[in-house]
């Protein structure tokens, strides 16, 4: 970063007891160099020395001095730099009861043999007396004087685009989900973050610091992060079945084989959108061994003849689609229950029907008795005395006087 710190990320530091911080950023008397407590928090800003860091850092004052090589050139004249003004502050500038912080740039660009000459000129200060090269100072928070945080107006124009960090957080989460879906196999002996903190990695380049002022490089690492995700999720994935797949009954299972092309096991879940006219059953967490391929049958009812497009997805247990959906085409020429219960339903309603016409029938006659109307006998029970009741012959049938 360019030593600078803002409210919510000094809040969210766990862990973290110091701080080195340009002097800019805090709001300390001009020119002190000692450590102090940023206010509210936890956590001690030890100031890094401006003198020291500018004459080692030729970029330090610019605009590139995080996203540019330094030094862009010559490294010889940036060690010279720097040992006069660590010669300086030894005689003529030192600050009483602080300590000097060098700090190397943020892509520092020394070449070997310059860093040797550097390194040589702190050995011959050291023999002369004039620094006393020591460790980083670490402080315990509650014995500083406090000061706030002065987050600079430049530093923040120059943040990484938001929509870029919501992406890599984003991607972040199938990476952990990732890790969290898997298990290592003894026979192949790879551990999970083998896997998956490469991952990360490559995610958090896209919002390093040194794209400060250039989103266009932060979009770029972005999408070449979010490919090789991709890619690695992709490595579980449903085989391609070439070809429609008949069903000889209605309850016939359907073939699916999942492949897994990562060395360590993965477990997944089967995600089937319900499809009118098909039912299949969840089979539940599968789980896949490395560098293997299973093959697995769902249970599969249909209700109707017909083809069906069942799409199916590959996902973690937390969501995460680990290949892309496959179509599978399956036909059926059966009708499985749906006839018979048809059938059943329909002789059903035609005895109903036949009821509710037999009391109707039943209702009406009562009444007609009740108010003393002549009523005909039921066609049903009605009996023929005639007296050719008993003829068969044709002339009978033809005049029955």
């Amino acid at each position: 970063h360019e030593g600078a710190l803002d409210e919510p990320a000094a809040g969210e530091l766990p862990g973290v007891t110091s701080a080195l911080l340009e002097p800019q950023s805090l709001s300390t008397p001009p020119g002190s160099l000692s450590p102090v407590r940023v206010r509210g928090h936890d956590l001690a800003a030890i100031p890094i020395d401006p003198l020291l860091t500018s004459a080692l850092d030729p970029q330090h004052d610019t605009a590139a001095k995080v996203t540019a090589l330094s030094p862009p050139d010559n490294g010889s004249l940036s060690a010279q730099d720097a040992l006069g003004a660590l010669a300086f502050r030894a005689d003529q500038g030192s600050l009483p009861d602080s300590t000097s912080v060098l700090v190397p740039p943020r892509r520092w660009n020394m070449r070997a043999d310059d860093l040797r000459s550097l390194l040589s000129g702190m050995q011959q200060l050291d023999a002369e007396g004039y620094i006393k090269p020591t460790a980083l100072p670490n402080p315990d928070p509650s014995t500083l004087p406090q000061a706030d945080l002065t987050y600079p107006v430049g530093a923040s124009a120059d943040e990484i685009p938001q929509p870029v960090l919501n992406s890599v957080a984003r991607q972040n989460f199938k990476v952990g989900d990732l890790f969290r879906s898997t298990e290592k196999e003894r026979s192949v002996g790879v551990d999970p973050a083998e896997v998956t903190t490469p991952l990360r990695n490559g995610l958090l380049r896209a919002a390093s610091s040194a794209w400060r002022g250039n989103p266009d490089a932060a979009h770029r690492w972005l999408r070449k992060a979010v490919s090789t995700l991709d890619g690695t999720l992709g490595k579980v994935r449903i085989e391609e079945y070439a070809g429609n797949i008949v069903l000889a009954q209605s309850n016939s299972p359907i073939p699916l084989t999942v492949v897994n092309d990562l060395p360590i096991k993965v477990r997944m879940v089967l995600h089937v959108p319900r499809t009118p006219g098909v039912q299949i059953k969840d089979l539940g967490v599968l789980k896949i061994p490395p560098h293997s391929k299973r093959q697995f049958w769902l249970d599969t009812t249909t209700h109707r003849p017909g083809k069906f497009n069942i799409d199916i997805t590959a996902t973690t247990e937390a969501g995460t689609v680990l290949g892309p959906t496959k179509r599978l085409q399956v036909e059926s020429s059966t009708y499985g229950s749906l006839i018979p219960a048809l059938t059943v339903g329909a002789g059903a309603l035609l005895v109903v029907l036949s009821g509710i016409r037999i009391v109707r029938r039943a209702r009406n006659r009562r009444r007609r008795i009740a108010s003393g109307e002549a009523v005909e006998p039921d066609e049903n029970a009605r009996i023929d005395t005639s007296e050719t009741a008993g003829i068969s012959t044709t002339d009978g049938d033809r005049n029955p006087d």
